[in-house]
């Protein structure tokens, strides 16, 4: 059977005071759980990073809403956000560390 997975597409990335790197966005698809490996879209040789939380934003100022994918193990910011442009869609599998 195929792994069950959820595609997101990235609104912005930032630093959380007691949270770490945070990846915004919308989930396009799928369902997304802590330990879950989330990776770019069309590059299958980035390593990806294990989501070690899921969280809800909601901007009451502007009506949107978006899902905040924390990434303890993520590079610096400026680094993730060369890899993670707004728009970049991440595949995100279901899968056990190293498998």
């Amino acid at each position: 059977l195929e792994a069950m997975g959820a595609r997101f597409r990235v609104h912005d990335v930032s630093q959380i005071t007691g949270r770490g790197r945070v990846v915004m966005g919308d989930v396009l698809e799928g369902t997304i759980r802590v330990g879950m490996l989330a990776v770019p879209e069309g590059q299958p040789d980035t390593c990806g990073w294990r989501i070690g939380g899921v969280e809800f934003a909601d901007n009451v100022s502007t009506g949107v809403s978006r899902i905040g994918l924390v990434l303890p193990d993520a590079p610096p910011v400026p680094e993730l956000r060369s890899v993670l442009a707004r728009g970049t869609v991440w595949v995100i599998e279901d899968q056990t560390p190293g498998g």
